[in-house]
Protein backbone atom coordinates (compact mmCIF):
# COMPACT_ATOMS: atom_id res chain seq x y z
CA UNK A 1 0.00 0.00 0.00
CA UNK A 2 2.90 2.34 0.68
CA UNK A 3 4.89 1.49 -2.46
CA UNK A 4 5.72 4.43 -4.68
CA UNK A 5 6.74 4.65 -8.33
CA UNK A 6 6.53 0.90 -9.13
CA UNK A 7 6.22 -2.67 -7.91
CA UNK A 8 8.48 -5.31 -9.44
CA UNK A 9 7.81 -8.95 -8.71
CA UNK A 10 9.95 -11.84 -9.86
CA UNK A 11 8.69 -15.39 -9.59
CA UNK A 12 9.85 -18.21 -11.87
CA UNK A 13 6.51 -19.98 -11.27
CA UNK A 14 4.17 -17.07 -11.96
CA UNK A 15 1.35 -18.13 -14.25
CA UNK A 16 -2.31 -17.57 -14.95
CA UNK A 17 -3.40 -18.78 -11.51
CA UNK A 18 -1.18 -16.19 -9.84
CA UNK A 19 -2.93 -13.20 -11.45
CA UNK A 20 -4.87 -12.89 -8.18
CA UNK A 21 -1.72 -11.18 -6.86
CA UNK A 22 -2.40 -8.29 -9.23
CA UNK A 23 -5.96 -8.06 -7.95
CA UNK A 24 -4.66 -8.06 -4.36
CA UNK A 25 -2.17 -5.27 -5.09
CA UNK A 26 -4.89 -3.29 -6.86
CA UNK A 27 -7.13 -3.56 -3.81
CA UNK A 28 -4.64 -1.40 -1.87
CA UNK A 29 -2.98 0.60 -4.66
CA UNK A 30 -4.98 1.08 -7.84
CA UNK A 31 -2.50 3.15 -9.84
CA UNK A 32 1.05 1.93 -9.27
CA UNK A 33 2.74 0.32 -12.29
CA UNK A 34 3.39 -3.40 -11.75
CA UNK A 35 6.11 -5.36 -13.54
CA UNK A 36 6.13 -9.16 -13.27
CA UNK A 37 9.12 -11.23 -14.35
CA UNK A 38 8.39 -14.93 -14.92
CA UNK A 39 9.77 -17.88 -16.84
CA UNK A 40 9.13 -19.28 -20.26
CA UNK A 41 9.63 -22.76 -18.77
CA UNK A 42 6.67 -22.35 -16.42
CA UNK A 43 4.44 -21.15 -19.26
CA UNK A 44 5.42 -24.20 -21.29
CA UNK A 45 5.15 -26.64 -18.35
CA UNK A 46 1.66 -25.44 -17.44
CA UNK A 47 0.58 -25.45 -21.10
CA UNK A 48 -0.43 -21.79 -21.26
CA UNK A 49 -1.86 -21.42 -24.73
CA UNK A 50 -0.15 -19.09 -27.18
CA UNK A 51 -0.13 -16.28 -27.84
CA UNK A 52 0.63 -15.81 -24.16
CA UNK A 53 -0.50 -12.19 -24.03
CA UNK A 54 -3.98 -13.21 -25.23
CA UNK A 55 -4.10 -16.06 -22.71
CA UNK A 56 -3.25 -13.76 -19.81
CA UNK A 57 -5.64 -11.02 -20.90
CA UNK A 58 -8.49 -13.51 -21.38
CA UNK A 59 -7.82 -15.23 -18.07
CA UNK A 60 -7.83 -11.87 -16.27
CA UNK A 61 -11.24 -10.97 -17.68
CA UNK A 62 -12.82 -14.43 -17.35
CA UNK A 63 -11.41 -15.73 -14.06
CA UNK A 64 -9.96 -12.85 -12.04
CA UNK A 65 -11.77 -9.56 -12.58
CA UNK A 66 -13.80 -7.66 -15.12
CA UNK A 67 -12.05 -4.47 -13.94
CA UNK A 68 -9.17 -2.93 -15.82
CA UNK A 69 -5.96 -4.23 -14.19
CA UNK A 70 -4.23 -0.89 -14.64
CA UNK A 71 -0.63 -0.67 -15.77
CA UNK A 72 0.68 -4.23 -15.53
CA UNK A 73 3.56 -5.51 -17.63
CA UNK A 74 4.33 -9.22 -17.71
CA UNK A 75 7.79 -10.14 -18.91
CA UNK A 76 8.42 -13.77 -19.82
CA UNK A 77 12.08 -14.74 -19.96
CA UNK A 78 14.10 -17.90 -20.12
CA UNK A 79 17.54 -19.31 -20.66
CA UNK A 80 18.08 -20.08 -24.35
CA UNK A 81 18.60 -23.80 -23.78
CA UNK A 82 16.46 -24.62 -20.75
CA UNK A 83 13.82 -21.85 -20.82
CA UNK A 84 14.42 -21.43 -17.09
CA UNK A 85 14.23 -18.16 -15.18
CA UNK A 86 17.70 -16.85 -14.27
CA UNK A 87 16.57 -15.83 -10.75
CA UNK A 88 15.65 -18.62 -8.32
CA UNK A 89 14.11 -16.54 -5.54
CA UNK A 90 10.89 -14.60 -5.38
CA UNK A 91 11.27 -10.88 -4.71
CA UNK A 92 8.61 -8.22 -4.29
CA UNK A 93 10.35 -4.90 -4.83
CA UNK A 94 9.53 -1.21 -4.84
CA UNK A 95 11.60 1.92 -4.53
CA UNK A 96 13.84 1.61 -1.43
CA UNK A 97 12.05 -1.44 -0.02
CA UNK A 98 11.54 -5.09 -0.77
CA UNK A 99 10.62 -8.53 0.45
CA UNK A 100 12.38 -11.84 -0.02
CA UNK A 101 9.67 -14.49 -0.26
CA UNK A 102 10.61 -18.12 0.37
CA UNK A 103 7.50 -19.60 -1.21
CA UNK A 104 4.75 -18.70 -3.62
CA UNK A 105 2.63 -15.82 -2.40
CA UNK A 106 -0.41 -18.09 -2.47
CA UNK A 107 1.30 -20.51 -0.05
CA UNK A 108 1.99 -17.91 2.64
CA UNK A 109 0.08 -18.85 5.78
CA UNK A 110 -0.48 -22.40 4.58
CA UNK A 111 0.50 -25.69 6.14
CA UNK A 112 4.25 -25.39 5.50
CA UNK A 113 6.68 -23.07 7.23
CA UNK A 114 8.26 -20.52 4.91
CA UNK A 115 10.14 -17.27 5.22
CA UNK A 116 9.21 -13.75 4.22
CA UNK A 117 11.82 -11.20 5.15
CA UNK A 118 12.46 -7.52 4.60
CA UNK A 119 15.32 -6.45 2.37
CA UNK A 120 17.51 -3.54 3.35
CA UNK A 121 17.69 -0.55 1.00
CA UNK A 122 21.03 -1.82 -0.31
CA UNK A 123 19.71 -5.37 -0.85
CA UNK A 124 16.64 -3.95 -2.57
CA UNK A 125 18.78 -1.85 -4.89
CA UNK A 126 20.92 -4.90 -5.74
CA UNK A 127 17.84 -6.95 -6.58
CA UNK A 128 16.29 -4.14 -8.61
CA UNK A 129 19.51 -4.02 -10.63
CA UNK A 130 19.40 -7.79 -11.14
CA UNK A 131 15.74 -7.59 -12.16
CA UNK A 132 16.60 -4.93 -14.73
CA UNK A 133 19.65 -6.84 -15.97
CA UNK A 134 17.40 -9.81 -16.77
CA UNK A 135 14.89 -7.59 -18.55
CA UNK A 136 17.61 -5.93 -20.61
CA UNK A 137 19.51 -9.10 -21.47
CA UNK A 138 18.24 -10.03 -24.94
CA UNK A 139 19.48 -13.59 -24.50
CA UNK A 140 16.84 -14.07 -21.76
CA UNK A 141 13.97 -11.84 -22.79
CA UNK A 142 11.29 -13.50 -24.84
CA UNK A 143 8.08 -11.57 -24.53
CA UNK A 144 6.80 -8.48 -22.78
CA UNK A 145 3.16 -7.43 -22.83
CA UNK A 146 0.60 -5.31 -21.03
CA UNK A 147 -2.09 -7.15 -19.13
Amino acid sequence: AEATEFIRYTDPYFGLNELDIVKLIRSVNSTIPIFILTSRKHQQDTLVRQPWDDAYQSYWMMAVSDSDPGEVTIIIIGNTLTAEHPIHDRWLLCKNNGLRIGTSIKSIGGAKVSEVSNLSATETEDRLNEFQRCVDDRSFRLLSFKL
